[in-house]
């Protein structure tokens, strides 16, 4: 299992991190990362946890690919990410995806269309 930190993945990513993805759809190794439906806000999984976002975005990132934990420390105390351990091989390219304003991670399932 690994951990896993769900949510707005600025909360997680250095500014260099943060701007190579914005500006080339770049991530680290194993992330995942898909634009809601209807923009920034606070969305809920399929099990009820919520994440906040202010990116228009919600992903799936490995929390040994953190790069500023001071950034991810602060979203997890006003829990608008959180950590969850999943089997690395439920988060690939065909697990992860958007269809129809619903970001599939693995076994995390965000309906940003509701």
């Amino acid at each position: 299992m690994t951990k896993y930190v769900v949510g707005d993945l600025c909360n997680g990513l250095n500014q260099d991190d943060w701007f190579a993805y914005c500006d080339d759809e770049v991530l680290p190794e194993g992330a995942f990362s898909f634009h809601t439906f209807t923009g920034d806000g606070v969305y809920f999984d399929q099990e009820g946890r919520e994440v906040g976002v202010d990116s228009g975005t919600i992903g799936i990132l490995p929390l040994d690919k953190v790069s500023d934990q001071d950034k991810l420390r602060t979203a997890l105390k006003y829990r608008i990410v959180y950590i969850v351990d999943i089997d690395e091989s439920e988060i690939n390219e065909e697990t992860c995806y958007e269809e129809d304003g619903v970001i599939t991670l693995g076994p995390i399932v965000f309906d940003t269309a509701a």
